[in-house]
């Protein structure tokens, strides 16, 4: 026989249950029996007075709150909202297994949950912020196997902490709320228990040292994301990186070869070795042997043909009369999408004054653009397919354009639609006017000029492709000026 409540209010004193409108406040003690299940569609408080025996089935719709006494009773806590579902209070809340299936708002877990037997995603994130308060994996002792996670995806995973108390094969079920991005263990000894996290960025530069599993040096690691595991006692085993296309691009045709685990340890980055099983696209990469000194983990390459992210070869910037040249080379782009190249007046601030998408197979890159005299900076800003990010080393370069008797300098150019063109005159005598067509031939509008900077407001012209004619009393010169979005 199965015991349905679904009670807006459920309060249990002396085996009665009263019903009302709010939350669902247990007072006393709670028993779900094997073919029981319960509902809390309102908020569910557990008073520090309460118990909560569930070993059938205890569905929450809304928050929790948690002040009293949980245990692992052989049923099934479900989380499944359709808002985001916030679980608070002063008490872990010990459950046998643990369903998330909020497909609205996700789960915010500001206090411990305990799961003894597994914990299946389905639908939702599940934000664990506290490094004191992870979604816990424990069988019940520092010798069970390690509780499962099943289910995780795109769709439902942790972004925070994970902690699992068991030995054996886990994969910790983590991601960023976007994507999942999971690290796999094989553990022999767990004593006290092993916590990870993913975090999308760098775990910093260090030298690269021939210490790991691997006496090879690694030459590059993944500036685009790692993983965090630290050992709350004392752990020994494998890991096992997943890599895909979200922020690991950068992987050429040597893969098989060049991919290792790079380890963040002793002040350096180490090798720990690679067996590689998959392709360029996706796989896993584990250690050659045990780990026990833990710490932060990412993907290495040991090769150039895979550099982990993309980087550019032979960066430069040459003057062209009074332009630019900037120019690159790029022997793998897999999961490349554009370059913008960014530019500088002072080395701190940039704007992007052009992009050239690329073209997938590696290739020559070369942008013109007319800066301002004197120093000036450059750099490229890659972007991956999915949105990823990085930045080469920066050019310092000056610019020297001084012409004949006289000298014009228009920048930025292409210049962004909503910017003002800054037209650098020298040399010219009598009165210096400034006219802009349109390719039609149009007249677009007339303006003074005068030696030295001159700012002109051409934020209202459409993106396209001008002509600025400067006419002074003795002297007339043509710029081609383009207005990008």
């Amino acid at each position: 026989m199965k015991y349905l409540f679904p009670l807006l209010i459920i309060t249990l004193l002396a085996g009665s249950f009263r019903a009302a409108e709010a939350q669902v406040v247990n007072q006393g003690n709670m028993y779900i029996p094997p073919d029981g299940e319960a509902a809390a569609f309102g908020d569910l408080l557990i008073t520090d007075t309460a118990t909560v025996h569930n070993a059938g089935n205890l569905y929450a719709l809304n928050n929790i709150t948690n002040l009293g006494e949980t245990g692992y009773d052989g049923g099934t806590l479900t989380l499944a909202g359709q808002n985001l579902q916030t679980l608070n209070g002063n008490a872990i809340f010990f459950t046998s297994n643990l369903v998330i299936d909020n497909s609205g708002g996700g789960v915010s877990m500001r206090k411990r949950y305990s799961v003894s037997q597994v914990a299946n995603f389905v639908s939702g994130i599940v934000d664990v912020p506290f490094t004191q308060e992870p979604l816990e994996f424990n069988p019940g002792g520092n010798t069970g196997n390690a509780v499962p996670a099943t289910g995780a995806s795109d769709q439902s995973h942790v972004e925070g902490y994970v902690l699992q108390l068991g030995k054996g094969a886990f994969t910790f079920p983590l991601g960023d709320g976007i994507r999942y991005q999971p690290i796999s263990v094989q553990l022999k000894t767990n004593n006290g228990g092993l916590r990870g996290r993913y975090i999308p960025g760098d775990a910093g530069g260090a030298p690269y040292l021939n210490s790991g599993l691997s006496s090879t040096p690694l030459l590059r690691y993944n500036t685009l994301e790692y993983w965090d595991l630290l050992p709350l006692g004392n752990a020994v085993g494998r890991v096992t990186i997943h890599y895909d296309t979200y922020r690991d691009f950068g992987i050429g045709a040597d893969y098989s070869n060049a991919l290792k685990v790079a380890h963040k340890q002793n002040g350096g980055w180490t090798n720990d070795g690679g067996i590689v099983s998959g392709d360029i696209n996706e796989g896993t990469v584990t250690t050659e042997g045990d780990i026990s000194n833990w710490n932060r983990f990412t993907l290495g390459s040991v090769t150039t043909i895979s550099p982990l992210p993309n980087d550019v070869l032979d960066f430069m910037a040459t003057q062209d009369n009074c332009d630019v040249l900037i120019s690159w080379n790029s022997a793998v782009e897999n999961g490349l999408f554009a370059y913008e190249v960014q530019y500088s007046t002072d080395g701190v601030r940039f704007k992007t004054v052009g992009t050239l998408p690329a073209t997938g197979n590696g290739s020559f890159y070369q942008y013109r653009f007319t800066p301002m005299n004197g120093r000036v900076y450059f750099r490229l800003l890659l972007r991956g397919l999915n949105g990823e990010q990085v930045f080469t080393k920066m050019l310092v370069f000056n610019m020297n354009c001084t012409g004949n008797a006289h000298s014009a300098t228009v920048y930025p150019n292409p210049v962004t639609m909503g910017n003002d063109l800054h037209v650098n005159l020298l040399g010219f005598r009598g009165k210096i006017t400034g006219m802009v067509y349109d390719v039609a031939g149009r007249r677009i509008f007339v303006t003074a000029l005068e030696n030295g900077n001159n700012n002109v407001a051409v934020r209202d012209l459409a993106v396209g492709t001008y002509q600025l004619i400067i006419y002074s009393d003795d002297e007339r010169e043509v710029y081609r000026i383009v207005v990008t979005n």
